[in-house]
């Protein structure tokens, strides 16, 4: 009976870790259903790892080498790699919902550590899997600009990251003298700037939020899985490559003119 009793006890606080931030997303239409779907397998997959001696980070860290894994495969340049791929690719996925539930569930939930491990899964890895479809469909063709491709897609996507945070840094680094300014012209905002408010002075109305919601669908990792799949089958990879050189090229020049641009006018409308 008691062991019946603290297992009940130990089945709620997981439902409560998994579902908790499920409810502050408070997410609708088709991404809130797939929310509550992927919500209820971790539930099931967390019930097995929290009998095992891992982490939260720890899990993160296996889902990093997932994806690095998953970018190895695709140099295979047949289908069969490419599914492989792509299966390693949705183990990394449900890693990534599991590492915050077993975190929560644990009470070892640490924001700086999860966040760094996190950018690692959800950004660093994207330009190996990039060069990896590069180097598989050069395998494949025996055409050499696909390769060359593969490659500056990886640059071009992690040069956006790199610009991105070399964005947020510059507002950190100045923040006291311009962010904080802000504020106090303000009487409804809170005097201190938090770091998390810097995305609100780049997306400051909504249709700039839906403009770059829907121009950043392509890099969302999810979707990037479901149109990795979708070439492979129809064995068109080489497409996909062309597909995100493109993208990934105009993305970059997009966000670094646009960042440059509007900390050139923060700056100006502080002095």
């Amino acid at each position: 009976r008691k062991g019946h009793k603290r297992g009940e006890i130990m089945n709620q606080k997981l439902r409560e870790a998994v579902f908790s931030r499920g409810r502050v997303l408070n997410r609708k239409g088709l991404y809130g259903a797939f929310d509550t779907m992927m919500r209820y397998i971790t539930w099931i997959i967390a019930g097995v790892l929290i009998h095992l001696p891992l982490t939260g980070n720890q899990i993160t860290i296996i889902s990093v080498l997932v994806n690095l894994a998953a970018a190895a495969a695709m140099i295979g340049g047949s289908l069969k790699w490419y599914l492989l791929g792509f299966a390693l690719l949705i183990v990394g996925e449900f890693c990534d919902w599991v590492d915050g539930t077993i975190a929560r569930y644990r009470g070892e939930v640490t924001k700086l550590q999860a966040d760094f491990l996190g950018r690692l899964y959800h950004i660093a890895t994207l330009g190996f899997l990039f060069a990896g479809i590069g180097i598989g469909v050069y395998r494949q063709t025996g055409n050499g600009w696909y390769l060359a491709l593969g490659f500056l897609t990886a640059l071009f996507q992690q040069s956006t990251i790199y610009i991105l945070e070399l964005k947020n840094s510059v507002l950190v680094n100045y923040g006291t003298e311009f962010l904080n300014k802000k504020a106090a012209t303000k009487t409804s905002e809170i005097k201190t700037i938090k770091t998390s408010d810097i995305r609100k002075l780049f997306v400051d109305n909504e249709r700039k939020k839906q403009l770059l919601k829907y121009f950043s669908v392509p890099m969302d990792y999810l979707l990037i899985k479901i149109i990795i799949l979708l070439f492979a089958l129809v064995n068109k990879m080489e497409w996909l490559v062309v597909f995100y050189f493109w993208y990934t090229l105009i993305r970059l020049l997009l966000f670094t003119s646009a960042s440059y641009l509007k900390l050139k006018q923060i700056e100006a409308g502080k002095k």
